[in-house]
């Protein structure tokens, strides 16, 4: 959905303003929030929290382009999305948090919106990695509209949703197993990302959360090819300082780099840090269902 101009041009003077668009006013900065009463989540030491509902209000669908959060302690975040009985899952294991949510000066930006509506609610679920009582406040930035648009019953975007063809939704992977890749001094370890079998992936963001420096190197498990290459096509292992930001700055490709479904990426590190390193990775893109070209 694009968002509605501010003024009006004459279509056969351009630069020339006729108006103000009075529609911009149904076009508000919205902030979604964890619902009562666990606007603040709290999370015994080393457990999980249960999904915790992020309910749009009954007044218009939300584009989300932003996560932020403040919490007292390291934590790790899982969210999904619920389409009536049917949820779907935004990343292919819990994250750190640090990884995808900025803060209130410098909010992490979403590789690609969310679109959200009253019936469409997204979930988040947060473990503890701090070793104590974890207050967690999370929240999605974005625009609301409060008036309809086109398809104002939302009876076509999910009839689209119901048979895979929306487009995509934003996505994230971080390494198979469900923690973070531990590397001894001096050691050398490999991990590996799985896509999953129902979707394309378009690589956009790298960041990451890590004890100290390392190199790292990431290969296409089918083709070979890495996605660090050098001159004479030749790859290799480089400083982890040039390749991955974090939630606040995460980097950006200058281009993004397709997946094909049921692939997988390898993921070689040595660790350079004086003792030894834990490390969670988060590739940002987005999912392409399989099915929108069959």
């Amino acid at each position: 959905m694009a968002r509605i101009p501010t003024l009006i041009e004459d279509p056969n003077i351009p630069g020339r303003v006729i108006g103000v668009n009075r529609k911009r006013l149904d076009e508000i900065p919205y902030w979604l929030l964890t619902d009562l009463p666990n606007n603040i989540v709290t999370v015994p030491a080393r457990q999980s929290s249960p999904l915790q509902t992020l309910i749009l209000s009954q007044i218009g669908p939300m584009r989300i382009t932003n996560f932020g959060i403040q919490r007292t302690g390291a934590c790790r975040v899982f969210l999904r999305l619920q389409d009536g009985d049917s949820p779907k899952a935004l990343m292919n294991s819990a994250i750190h948090v640090d990884a995808i949510c900025g803060n209130a000066g410098q909010p992490y930006n979403l590789p690609e919106a969310l679109f959200v509506d009253e019936k469409r609610t997204l979930q988040a679920g947060f473990t503890d990695l701090s070793g104590a009582a974890n207050n967690i406040r999370f929240v999605a930035h974005g625009s609301k509209w409060t008036s309809q648009q086109s398809d104002p019953t939302m009876e076509r975007t999910r009839q689209r949703l119901e048979k895979k063809q929306y487009l995509s939704t934003p996505f994230w992977y971080t390494t198979d197993g469900n923690g973070p890749v531990v590397v001894g001094i001096g050691a050398t370890v490999n991990a590996v990302v799985t896509i999953g079998q129902d979707h394309f992936f378009d690589i956009m963001t790298l960041s990451h959360v890590a004890t100290g420096l390392y190199n790292i190197n990431i290969t296409h498990a089918q083709t070979g090819e890495s996605l660090i290459q050098g001159p004479q096509e030749a790859d290799y292992q480089i400083g982890s300082e040039l390749l991955f930001g974090n939630g606040n700055f995460p980097f950006r490709l200058h281009e993004p780099r397709m997946i094909q479904y049921g692939q997988k990426l390898l993921v070689t590190i040595t660790n350079r840090h004086v003792a030894q390193n834990t490390i969670y990775l988060a590739l940002g893109g987005r999912a392409i269902t399989v099915r929108m070209w069959g």
